[in-house]
């Protein structure tokens, strides 16, 4: 690897990832100096130190996201870094470089400054753990990778990042690996994401190959090329194997089943990685390359369907989740394919809106989850609570106002970006009509859900045993982030308010630079926007539903399980296949894992065990018995050894002669 510096630039870019890259190694470090566990009973006193120094890792990263966020507000170009040769092949060269662009900022501030708030959490949450330093060492790693892949200006260096988020998700998700199903979900994570990634490198290798070129300023210029007749099906073919990566890391159908068992690794996990950075990395990609996904547009109807089809199979599952992470899972999903669904009518900046309003309130309901969990004793099955408004005021308010933004309700932030993205699908007409009314009545399920889950696990009576579980609030460290968080999940719609609001929509213009390319190739094909009156009959629309379906469901479990019984009582097929998701999951572990499964085991039983093992062991046991024959002629009688001399030494003077005849 040459590492000669070759072209000039800012070296502080590098910072933003390498702040955390170095907490991860200090913390790390700690770990395996052996300062992580408490001795004779004395307090683990390495536990503030190692969260100081991820904290602060943290902080300072955030830092420079928002210098370099200023910057570009203040008017600078895009801010590139130093760039260092990597791969120089004749015309083909590969360099590690950084860019600060108008999207790159702002998926810098999204994952440094939420990754933050969930540091702080994390240090109260994982309190008193055996691998507290290591937990950390694995967030930090986390953080700098995901960076990287939203920062590099190449392909080659967004996957390293892929690659790495990929490595530490496996890392986190299997934290508590000595309980085998923790180690079995993150096995599961790993697997499933090595389908995409192969599928990620296939289309690099394309774009490689037709364009010469992997660095993203390039794909995006050379997008125009697709207007020849000889190239448009192998540009259009690396599109589709990137989407094929990007349904790996953002769980869409086929590849969403790692997601929901995912939720094993510890709460602040959870709200990391499956709610605000890594599962957001296949809508960064379409949008970062949209140029090239807009000149391929039976490419991008397939990604609206997908993620049409995912929102409404993964919001359907949701109604019938008992586990409350298993619910928000669930809900992620769901939420990341109305990101795609929007993506596939050419709606870029309002998957981002999306992607970003999801970040603050989903993040959010995962750890004022993990609240409620800390607080019940590691209980996390909705039946087993009821009432916990008395014992958590503080999480509840908290998660009421999370509720509120993943429901839609009203001026709420994702009231705003959902619907942005159904009105986007409405205005394309044709085919966007029908992933419109799809995502119309997965917003209705979504608010069912949602409101179900409020209502079990805070109102109503109390379920729990309270012999052996004493509710009780978290510490300031876990709920203070809650709170910043409530606050962004509220206020966040502002970030792009409708256009008949009379106001900027502040995150479309803030965009415009990085999407207008795809947009200036989509325009051909649009049907023209929406009129004031239209737009005020859907967003009417959409705040009905979420109403109506909120209060239908809160006051249907409010009263405790009668009405989750009553269901699965009459339909009971329908509730386990929804439980199950569709069987979807299922179906993959009848149809591939066991039979591959089946055929290993057979071949290394045949191969390995009978050929392999049995020649080797033959060969041993011919050597010993040949060793044991050998061995007897050792006598210890001189007359017997004259004697084999002498025979041997006839034998060969008669091979002698007779080969001299």
């Amino acid at each position: 690897m040459d590492t000669t510096i070759a072209e000039s630039g800012q070296f502080w870019p590098w910072l933003i990832p390498g702040l955390p890259l170095m907490g991860a190694l200090l913390t790390g470090a700690m770990h395996l100096a052996g300062l992580r566990r408490p001795k004779n009973g004395d307090k683990a006193t390495s536990e503030p130190l190692a969260a100081s120094i991820a904290v602060l890792a943290m902080a300072a990263a955030f830092a420079f996201s928002i210098k370099g966020f200023l910057a570009l507000r203040g008017g600078e170009a895009n801010i590139l870094s130093t760039r260092y040769d990597w791969i120089p092949t004749g015309d083909f060269t590969v360099t590690w470089s950084l860019m600060i662009d108008h999207l790159s900022s702002l998926m810098t501030l999204v994952v440094t400054g939420i990754g933050l708030l969930i540091h702080i959490y994390a240090a109260g949450y994982m309190k008193g753990d055996a691998g507290y330093a290591k937990f950390f060492a694995y967030l930090n790693l986390f953080v700098a990778m995901m960076l990287m892949l939203v920062l590099s200006d190449n392909m080659v260096g967004t996957f390293v990042g892929w690659e790495g988020v990929g490595l530490c998700s496996y890392l986190l998700i299997g934290y508590w690996y000595k309980d085998g199903w923790r180690a079995q979900a993150a096995q599961k994570a790993f697997v499933v994401n090595r389908i995409g990634d192969a599928a990620f490198l296939l289309g690099m290798f394309i774009l490689a190959t037709t364009l010469g070129s992997l660095d993203y300023s390039s794909i995006n210029s050379e997008a125009s090329l697709l207007a020849k007749p000889e190239l448009p099906w192998r540009l259009s073919l690396a599109a589709l194997l990137l989407f094929g990566g990007a349904c790996g890391k953002s769980a869409q159908i086929p590849l969403f089943v790692w997601l929901p068992d995912a939720m094993a690794g510890p709460t602040p996990v959870s709200a990391l990685i499956h709610a605000a950075t890594m599962v957001t990395s296949g809508v960064y990609l379409v949008v970062r390359l949209n140029p090239l996904f807009a000149a391929a547009p039976l490419v991008l109807t397939l990604i609206g369907a997908i993620g049409a089809a995912t929102a409404f199979v993964a919001g359907t599952s949701a109604l019938r989740q008992r586990d409350l992470k298993g619910v928000l899972a669930y809900s992620t999903v769901s939420q990341l394919g109305y990101m795609f669904l929007a993506l596939g009518v050419g709606a870029f900046s309002s998957a981002i809106f999306h992607l970003v309003t999801h970040a603050f309130f989903k993040a959010l309901l995962f750890l004022a989850a993990g609240s409620v969990i800390h607080g019940m004793n590691k209980e996390q099955d909705m039946h087993k609570m009821g009432g916990l408004k008395a014992h958590m005021p503080k999480t509840c308010l908290t998660f009421i106002a999370g509720a509120a933004a993943l429901s839609g309700l009203p001026l709420m932030s994702g009231f705003f970006s959902k619907d942005e993205i159904l009105a986007q699908a409405f205005a394309g007409g044709g085919v966007s009509l029908i992933l419109w009314a799809v995502g119309l009545v997965t917003a209705a399920i979504t608010a069912t859900y949602t409101w179900r889950m409020v209502a079990l696990v805070f109102f109503g009576k109390e379920r729990f045993d309270k012999q052996s579980v004493h509710p009780h609030e978290s510490g300031a460290l876990m709920t203070t982030p809650l709170f910043v968080l409530a606050l962004l999940s509220v206020a966040g719609g502002i970030l792009g308010l409708p256009i008949v609001f009379h106001t900027p929509h502040i995150l479309g213009e803030w965009l415009a630079p990085v999407v207008e390319p795809g947009q200036a190739i989509l325009a051909a094909a649009h049907n023209g926007h929406l009129s004031h009156l239209a737009e005020w009959i859907l967003l009417g629309l959409g705040a009905m539903i979420a109403l109506g379906c909120a209060h239908l469901a809160f006051h249907a479990h409010r009263q405790g399980t009668q009405s989750d019984l009553a269901f699965e009582t009459k339909n009971p097929e329908l509730a386990l296949s929804l439980s199950n998701a569709w069987g979807i999951d299922r179906a993959y572990q009848v149809m591939l894992v066991q039979p591959v499964m089946t055929a290993a085991s057979a071949i290394s039983t045949l191969f390995d065990l009978a050929l392999i093992d049995g020649a080797v062991n033959g060969l041993g046991r011919f050597a010993q018995r040949l060793g044991e024959r050998v061995s007897r002629q050792a006598s210890g009688h001189l007359g017997a050894y004259g004697l084999t001399i002498g025979g041997a030494a006839c034998a060969l003077a008669a091979i002698w002669m007779w080969i001299g005849a």
